[in-house]
C-alpha cells in the first residue's frame, strides 16, 4: 500500500468513525458540541449507560431517570446525591425484579417438563 492509498484509507476510517460517533450521539439525544464541551459529560456518560442497562425501567422510575437528565444535561449541572439514590434504588430495584421473573419462568419450565402429557 503506497502513501496515497494509505491517506485515502485513513479519511475513510476518520470518516467512518465520525458517522458512527454521529449515529451514536443522535440516538441518545445529545449533540456532538455537548459531546466535545459539556461540563458534566462524565455524569451524561454514566445516564446514558446506566439508561441502556435499565432500559425496561417502568414510568415511575423513567420519570426519576428524566429528571435526573433534565439536571445535568439541560440545566448543565451534576448529578447530586439524591439523584444517584434515586438511580441506585431503580438499578437494584429492577434487579430483583429481572431475577424473580427468571426464578418465575425457570419454576414453569420445570413444572411443565416434569408434567409433560404425550399428544398423538
Amino acid at each position: 500500500m503506497n502513501n496515497k492509498e494509505l491517506q485515502q484509507h485513513q479519511r475513510a476510517q476518520a470518516l467512518e468513525a465520525e458517522q458512527l460517533i454521529g449515529y451514536w450521539i443522535k440516538r441518545h439525544g445529545i449533540t456532538k458540541k455537548d459531546l466535545d464541551t459539556h461540563p458534566q459529560i462524565e455524569d451524561i456518560m454514566l445516564l446514558i449507560k446506566f439508561n441502556a442497562e435499565f432500559w425496561d425501567m417502568n414510568q415511575k422510575f423513567k420519570k426519576k431517570y428524566n429528571s435526573a437528565w433534565h439536571w445535568v444535561y439541560k440545566k448543565k449541572l451534576p448529578l447530586r446525591k439524591n439523584h444517584l439514590n434515586n438511580l441506585k434504588k431503580i438499578g437494584t430495584t429492577i434487579v430483583k425484579w429481572r431475577t424473580t421473573r427468571q426464578t418465575n419462568q425457570e419454576a414453569v419450565k420445570a413444572f411443565r417438563n416434569k408434567h409433560k402429557i404425550g399428544i398423538k
